[in-house]
């Protein structure tokens, strides 16, 4: 009996579209927990963490790849965790960071300044 499972398991990891499979969800997922890993960092600033909640926002938002219940499901959660810790006034610092105004800059802004 436990011989027939090791002969299972490795038909089944021998099969090229288990590989296949396996490299759609790692896909999905490297991006937010690279995200999630660097909000869990005590190194990031006000500007790091808006941004990266916006983005992790962004990406959950897409359901490429995802079902349709578990994007919304992983977005309630990423909107759930950002209302925990979103005030007005952390608002206010993150739109006037420099580093907000590099990000939202067009050419055309640029061109009104200009006398």
């Amino acid at each position: 009996m436990n011989r027939d499972r090791v002969e299972t398991f490795r038909a089944i990891v021998g099969d090229s579209e288990f590989w296949k499979g396996l490299h759609k969800p790692k896909g999905i997922l490297e991006f937010p927990s690279k995200i999630i890993g660097k909000l869990e960092s005590d190194s990031g600033d006000l500007f790091k963490v808006y941004d990266y909640f916006k983005r992790l926002e962004t990406s959950w938002s897409s359901t490429a790849g995802l079902g349709t219940t578990l994007s919304a499901s992983l977005l309630e959660i990423v909107q759930k965790r950002w209302k925990f810790l979103s005030t007005d006034s952390m608002g206010f610092a993150y739109m006037l960071t420099p580093k907000s105004m590099e990000q939202q800059w067009r050419p055309k802004e640029k061109l009104k300044t200009k006398k």
